[in-house]
């Protein structure tokens, strides 16, 4: 899967990060470490399947979710 977030302004201007997975992960929970207090971030998800013949496909985006970290 892709695990991507963003504080909101970034998410408004197109830039997301990735949440690195390990090759062959599959675990459904992960930890994101890094966050500042106080700022509201947008995850979203979409899941992968890769064939060695045609390359790596995405579905569609999740619909997103907001946290806020407490200050």
């Amino acid at each position: 899967y892709d695990l991507q977030y963003a504080s909101e302004a970034d998410a408004k201007a197109g830039k997301w990060k990735s949440v690195p997975q390990k090759l062959g992960n599959t675990t459904t929970s992960t930890t994101v470490t890094g966050l500042a207090r106080g700022i509201k971030y947008i995850f979203r998800m979409r899941c992968s399947k890769t064939n060695k013949d045609r390359g790596t496909f995405f579905s569609e985006y999740s619909p997103w979710m907001s946290v806020q970290i407490k200050k």
